[in-house]
Formats: structure tokens, C-alpha cells, sequence
């Protein structure tokens, strides 16, 4: 989506031959990708810029939660750091 953002559907079409392009082999991923990066570990990603990686988690030292505030997020499993350690 964001190449189409950045290139407009015309400058995607363009990049790719989708005439080309096994379909039939896309939906189970069983075709092969035309780049495979290198990666440091599992968590690695070196790969993508900067720009977008440091949206990922909010930073470290953020003030705690009140409970009231805490309570209207009850039910979801992502839990900060800087949470566990209150």
C-alpha cells in the first residue's frame, strides 16, 4: 500500500509484471519472493527505515497508567515494560 501511496497504482504496475505473476501460488505462499533480506536474528529490522521503526512501541520512561485509565484497557494482552515494573 504504501508504494501505491508513494507511486500511484501506475508506478506499482509498473515495477511488477503481474501478467507474469503465479497467482495460484500467491494465496498459500508457496511461490518464491523475489528478495529474501538478510536478517540478524528474528526480531531484526534493520531493513526497514528508521522513520517507520521508531513508530513500533512508545518509548521507555513514560509515566504509569492510573488505574482508571489501566481499566479501559482490561482485556488487551500488550503490556509496556515500564508497566511491569510498578
Amino acid at each position: 500500500m504504501l508504494l501505491t501511496v508513494l507511486l500511484g497504482s501506475a508506478g506499482v504496475a509498473g515495477m511488477l509484471d503481474l501478467k507474469k505473476m503465479d497467482w495460484d501460488a500467491l494465496f498459500p505462499r508457496n511461490g518464491k519472493p523475489p528478495f529474501v533480506p538478510t536478517l540478524k536474528d528474528a526480531a531484526d529490522i534493520s531493513n526497514f527505515d528508521q522513520e517507520f521503526t521508531s513508530l513500533l512501541t512508545p518509548p521507555d520512561g513514560l509515566p504509569a497508567l492510573t488505574p482508571e485509565q489501566q481499566a479501559v484497557f482490561k482485556d488487551f494482552d500488550f503490556v509496556s515494560r515500564h508497566l511491569l515494573e510498578i
